[in-house]
């Protein structure tokens, strides 16, 4: 079975909970993630940079990441 992350109850509101950060007029979130990538899907992801960055056929030979102009 995969992991899929922790309930909300994980996350920290502080001493005053949910209904303390609501009274307040400006707040911060922060995250941090720790994951690591199947070989498969690095290669698919640079496949379809590599498909980006090459000249597209049927435009002029402009690039096609970069999009009409």
């Amino acid at each position: 079975m995969s992991y899929r992350g922790k309930p909300l109850e994980s996350f920290r509101f502080g001493a005053g909970g949910i209904k303390g950060l609501l009274e307040e007029d400006r707040l911060n979130f922060s995250m941090e993630a720790d994951f690591e990538l199947s070989a498969a899907i690095v290669d698919q992801v640079n496949r379809e940079i590599r498909d980006m960055r090459r000249p597209s056929r049927g435009n002029g030979g402009e690039d096609a990441a970069k999009g009409p102009a």
